[in-house]
C-alpha cells in the first residue's frame, strides 16, 4: 500500500525530491544500497559494528542479514507485512532491520521502555503477524499475549531453548546466505514510526520506501567536510528512535563507516569510555548526557577525545550555557538538531554560519520552511506563527484521518511547533503549539 493513497487528497504532505542525491529511481530496496553496495565494493572486511569487546564486519552483518531474510521468507513474512522490533541497542537491531528491508517488508521500531499497553495498541494497529524482540526484553510483551489480534510469531533474540518461540540463533544456523533484495515500488510503505502515545493513543508515522534513504542524503549536510569511510559514529541514540535509526545504523552504513554501539545502559561514563576506546569521530547524544559527561570532574582530562571532529544533540532543548561550557572543556561546537517521527528524521540544524545561541537553526538542503499563520499564509520575517516544512518526507498517519488533518495544510507538515524567521533565515522556536510535551516517560520536547 502506498502511504500517500491512504491519505484523503487535501491533508496529503507535498514531497518534494529537490535534493541532488533523492532521485530515487522507480523500484529501490533499502538494504541493497546502505549494505549490499557496501560488499560489492569491497569493504566485506572493515568493521562495521563496535559493540563492548565484538569487532563485527560487514561481511558478517551481510550474511547475517541474509540469513534472517530468509528465515523471515520461511515464516510467511512477504513484501509489505509490518514487523515490529523490540531490541536493545546491539548488532542484531541492525540485522533484524535490514533483513526486513531486504524482503521488501516493513519494520516498526519500538522502544524498549514501552509497556505492555502501547505494544499491544501498535501491534493491532499495524496489524503485525510477527515480532522480533530481545529475551531480555520478553516481559512485557508476553503480558499482552491474550490481546494481540494478529501477532502470533515471535523471534527471541538470546532464547535459552525452550522451543516456545522461535530462536534467532537458531534461525541463522539453519538458513542459507544467499538472499536477492526484493524490489519495492518508490512510493511503497518502507518504515512505520510509532509516537510513544504522550497524549493519548500511538499514532503510527508512515514513510515510503524512499523515506530513509532520503534521510541519509539530506543529512549529509551537518557533517562538517562530508562523511568519511574511516568515521566512526558513536554516542547514546537509541536505533528504535529516528535519531539512532538514522545517525547510528543508515547513514554511517550509507558511506562504508563504522559504528560504536553502548551495551546496557548508558551512564556518562561509559559514553565516554566508549568515545575513548572506540575512537569515535562523531558523537551523538542528548542535551541530558552533554550535562551528565560535563558534571565528571575534568572529563575532558580522563578520557581522550582527540578523534572527536563534531558533536550532535537532538530531542530536547540544549541551553546556550551547555554549549559554551562544552566547547571550552572539550573544543567541540555542539551541532543542535530537530527532527521527528512524523518527518522520519532532522530537517533543521545549527549546521551553517551565523551559529546564534539558542536557535534551532536553518533547514536541511532539500527542505523548504515556511511560518504559516492561522489562515495558511506565511507570515514576515520576525513574526511567530506554525513551522511548516516540505521536503522528501512528510507526516502521513497511519488511519488516523483526524489526525492527518490537523497536520498538514495546503501541503505542508505541520511540526506542532511555533517559530519565527530572523532576517538571515534563521528559525527561533517561540513554543509549543499542541500539548505533546506532557509525559514524563517519553517526553518530546519543542526542538524535537
Amino acid at each position: 500500500m502506498k502511504p500517500v493513497e491512504q491519505i484523503e487528497s487535501p491533508f496529503r504532505p507535498h514531497l518534494i525530491f529537490t535534493h541532488p542525491k533523492c532521485k530515487f529511481p522507480d523500484k529501490i530496496n533499502i538494504t541493497e544500497l546502505v549494505l549490499d553496495r557496501q560488499i560489492r565494493e569491497g569493504r566485506g572486511q572493515k568493521v562495521a559494528v563496535l559493540y563492548a569487546e565484538r569487532k563485527v564486519t560487514y561481511a558478517e552483518i551481510y550474511d547475517s542479514v541474509n540469513r534472517l531474510g530468509n528465515a523471515l521468507l520461511s515464516l510467511g513474512i512477504r513484501k509489505g507485512d509490518p514487523v515490529v522490533l523490540r531490541i536493545a541497542n546491539r548488532p542484531e537491531f541492525i540485522v533484524a532491520a535490514l533483513a526486513i528491508h531486504k524482503i521488501g517488508a516493513v519494520p516498526i521500531p519500538t522502544m524498549m521502555l514501552l509497556k505492555e499497553k502501547t505494544l499491544v495498541k501498535i501491534a493491532n494497529a499495524s496489524q503485525a503477524r510477527l515480532m522480533i524482540v530481545d529475551a531480555d526484553l520478553l516481559d512485557e510483551v508476553e503480558k499482552g499475549k491474550t490481546s494481540y489480534e494478529t501477532l502470533k510469531q515471535f523471534i527471541v533474540i538470546g532464547d535459552s531453548g525452550s522451543g516456545t518461540y522461535h530462536s534467532y540463533e537458531d534461525l541463522l544456523e539453519k538458513n542459507k546466505k544467499e538472499l536477492d533484495p526484493v524490489p519495492v515500488d518508490r512510493d511503497e510503505l518502507g518504515i512505520l514510526f510509532f509516537t510513544g502515545g504522550t497524549t493519548g493513543e500511538p499514532k503510527g508515522c508512515m514513510h515510503p520506501v524512499t523515506g530513509p534513504l532520503a534521510v541519509v542524503h539530506v543529512s549529509e549536510c551537518i557533517y562538517p567536510g562530508g562523511i568519511k569511510e574511516n568515521d566512526i559514529f558513536g554516542g547514546t541514540p537509541p536505533l528504535p528512535f529516528t535519531y539512532g535509526y538514522h545517525h547510528a545504523m543508515l547513514i554511517p552504513f550509507s558511506y562504508g563507516a563504522t559504528v560504536s554501539l553502548l551495551a546496557g545502559r548508558a551512564t556518562p561514563e561509559k559514553t565516554m569510555e566508549a568515545v575513548d576506546r572506540h575512537r569515535v569521530t562523531l558523537f551523538h547524544s542528548v542535551p541530558s548526557m552533554y550535562r551528565l559527561i560535563l558534571n565528571i570532574p575534568n572529563a575532558e582530562k580522563i578520557y581522550q577525545v582527540r578523534t572527536l571532529r563534531a558533536c550532535y544533540t537532538a530531542s530536547a532543548p540544549i541551553p546556550p550555557a551547555t554549549i559554551q561550557e562544552w566547547k571550552e572543556r572539550f573544543g567541540q561546537q555542539i551541532i543542535n538538531v530537530i527532527g521527528s517521527h512524523e518527518l522520519l528524521g532532522s530537517f533543521i540544524a545549527t549546521w551553517r554560519e551565523p551559529v546564534k545561541p539558542g536557535a534551532l537553526g536553518y533547514p536541511y538542503p532539500g527542505y523548504e520552511c515556511a511560518i504559516l499563520d492561522e489562515q495558511g499564509r506565511e507570515c514576515p520575517a520576525g513574526e511567530p506563527g506554525r513551522l511548516a516544512l516540505k521536503g522528501p518526507t512528510g507526516a502521513m498517519y497511519w488511519n488516523q484521518p483526524e489526525e492527518q488533518k490537523k497536520a498538514v495544510v495546503n501541503g505542508w507538515s505541520l511540526t506542532g511547533d511555533a517559530a519565527y524567521r530572523d532576517p538571515d533565515g534563521c528559525i527561533w522556536h517561540v513554543s509549543r503549539t499542541d500539548d505533546i510535551i506532557k509525559s514524563r516517560g517519553y517526553r518530546i520536547s519543542p526542538e524535537e
